[in-house]
């Protein structure tokens, strides 16, 4: 019996990528159990639990349409937490399939998921917050460019449409946004560019934005019940207040308002304190971009981070340096794309280097240690450990709804623990008495 020695080499190989796969969900989410932080309190409570407050966007960790998918999953699966965040964990296998799209072999792919590994944006993907699944929006619309620019083709509806999906989820993806909105200016017909930028970008984010503006100003207007009778006649009453309160308070956010303005020396010092390796990663991305000022003519691409950067100082506003999680794999992207079109490539195609990488790998990931990585992040001191023990020694011997004195951050979480532990149904109404009582 004749045995293909290649086709079991990449079953065999294959196979152990599907082994480290599995034993970084098991890293991320099950060898130790860290208690909902504050952002995914609100995430889970506020937005993923009801249409009513899906759309609302008092906050800006509201990334609408990632807490659309959360809210099914809370209708199917309820509320258990590793659910919500292993929600990420299908986004991070989606950045796999777009490398893969892109044309990176084995090594790069290998290369890539380690540079991952080793930064932040890790700790993003064991939580249930947004970056991942724009960091993941931000890959595919790359990857969309590049085949434009490879194979002729119009992908520029779909490119809009994403764009739109990043702007309407959070409003920082501007940063990236506006530089792809100039390169794909530059890359198709300006007729062509207005006609889709209006179609699939610009209508969609006037209506779910005036949408969100309108339920965003009822909210921070603190309305007293949630009734459908009582919210029509106060808002037809206040819709003057409401549109203006709802539009500041998305647009004019206090914590973008009173933001610092931009200074390049503190902005690399939080970005270093933040993290080392994704400030090296966006430097180096930034240095490719200003070395391809010579080749803008056959590919606008590598201009995307210059472009970035030069955002960054217009918008004028210091930017938080957790965002820079969700354009990390981006900064990679354009950075492999350089070094694979200069040909340049010091990886010998070697059959055993790979699995050299991938032992790698497998070393990265048996020292990834998820507890003491977010313990030194900055997410340590949002994480409830406390309040989460209390509420649930309290709840296992009696599930009874009730204020025992409940600092804030206690009643948060002794109300998720309610509705899980419990196996409780939200109810917004009962959300709101609870949360406000004293």
């Amino acid at each position: 019996m004749h045995i293909n020695k290649n086709k079991l080499d990449r079953y065999f190989f294959l196979f152990l990528c599907f082994f480290l796969t599995i034993f970084y969900f098991y890293k991320l989410y099950l060898e130790v159990f860290v208690p909902p932080t504050g952002d995914e309190l609100n995430a889970i409570l506020v937005y993923t639990s009801n249409l009513k407050t899906l759309f609302v966007k008092n906050y800006p960790n509201n990334v609408t349409l990632f807490h659309l998918i959360g809210y099914f999953k809370t209708i199917i699966l309820g509320y258990d937490i590793i659910s919500y965040r292993s929600i990420n964990f299908i986004f991070v296998l989606l950045h796999i399939w777009i490398v893969r799209k892109i044309g990176f072999n084995y090594f790069q792919i290998l290369l890539f998921t380690s540079f991952i590994l080793i930064t932040t944006f890790a700790v993003q993907n064991g939580l249930y917050i947004g970056y991942t699944f724009s960091s993941f929006i931000f890959c595919l619309i790359f990857f969309l460019i590049k085949e434009i620019d490879k194979k002729n083709v119009s992908y520029d509806k779909i490119i809009f449409f994403l764009l739109f999906i990043q702007f309407y989820n959070h409003l920082v993806n501007l940063y990236l946004i506006i530089p792809l909105l100039i390169i794909i200016f530059f890359s198709i017909s300006k007729k062509r560019f207005l006609r889709n930028f209006i179609i699939y970008f610009s209508i969609p984010a006037l209506a779910f934005y005036l949408f969100s503006i309108l339920l965003t100003g009822v909210a921070l207007l603190k309305i007293q019940q949630t009734d459908l009778s009582f919210v029509i006649e106060f808002f037809l009453n206040n819709f003057s207040e409401i549109f203006i309160t709802g539009f500041e308070g998305i647009f004019f956010y206090k914590k973008y308002a009173t933001a610092e303005k931009f200074n390049i020396i503190l902005f690399i010092i939080n970005l270093y304190q933040f993290d080392k390796i994704i400030l090296s990663i966006f430097i180096l991305s930034f240095i490719i971009s200003i070395l391809s000022l010579n080749n803008y003519k056959t590919s606008y691409v590598h201009l995307i981070i210059l472009l970035h950067f030069i955002t960054i100082i217009i918008i004028n506003k210091d930017p938080s340096p957790r965002v820079f999680g969700g354009f990390t794999a981006f900064y990679l992207l354009i950075i492999f794309e350089y070094f694979r079109n200069i040909k340049i490539n010091i990886i010998p195609d070697y059959f055993i280097t790979k699995y050299i990488f991938l032992l790698i790998l497998f070393y990265l990931l048996l020292n990834f240690n998820y507890y003491e990585r977010i313990s030194k992040s900055i997410y340590s001191e949002n994480i409830f450990y406390q309040a989460d023990k209390l509420s649930k020694n309290i709840l296992h011997k009696n599930c009874r709804l009730h204020n025992y004195n409940f600092t804030e951050k206690e009643k948060k979480s002794f109300y998720y623990n309610y509705l899980s532990i419990c196996d409780k149904k939200f109810s917004l109404s009962e959300f709101l008495a609870f949360y406000r009582s004293k």
